[in-house]
């Protein structure tokens, strides 16, 4: 499933992709709190999370976590070529468009999540992380 806040990006997935994939425009919380499914996981490329404030970040991640368990999330997302992850674990506003660089290896860890997976790289001049992180269905009881 594809989800978008964009009706038309929506309707170009529709038409591009046919039904081999099912595509909605809504808000990922309200997604997450409509849904009833356990063991997703979540994709996120090229600037999904950036364009969410800290708390709306946040909220997603443990949302998911309290309502989805098993739960994972695949990032491939930019962060700002002068955010020190290692050691500012808070959120920077970065770039043209005014986007927000996250710590997402510290708001997971921060939520209960496992990383799995972390890497970063420069790609045409852009910053970029990749991380995959999971919430087991045995950690929920700790989470709460």
């Amino acid at each position: 499933m594809g989800l978008d806040l964009s009706t038309s990006q929506i309707t170009k997935n529709r038409d591009h992709y046919g039904d081999k994939m099912e595509f909605v425009a809504m808000d990922a919380a309200s997604w997450i709190s409509d849904c009833r499914a356990q063991g997703v996981v979540f994709l996120t490329n090229g600037g999904v999370f950036e364009c969410l404030i800290p708390g709306q970040v946040r909220q997603i991640i443990e949302l998911a976590r309290d309502r989805l368990a098993p739960v994972a999330f695949a990032l491939v997302e930019n962060i700002a070529s002068n955010h020190d992850i290692t050691i500012d674990r808070e959120s920077r506003v970065y770039g043209r468009e005014f986007s927000f660089s996250h710590n997402y290896r510290y708001l997971f860890q921060a939520a209960g999540y496992r990383i799995r997976f972390l890497h970063e790289y420069t790609a045409n001049g852009e910053r970029w992380i990749n991380m995959l992180a999971e919430f087991p269905r045995d950690s929920k009881k700790s989470a709460s």
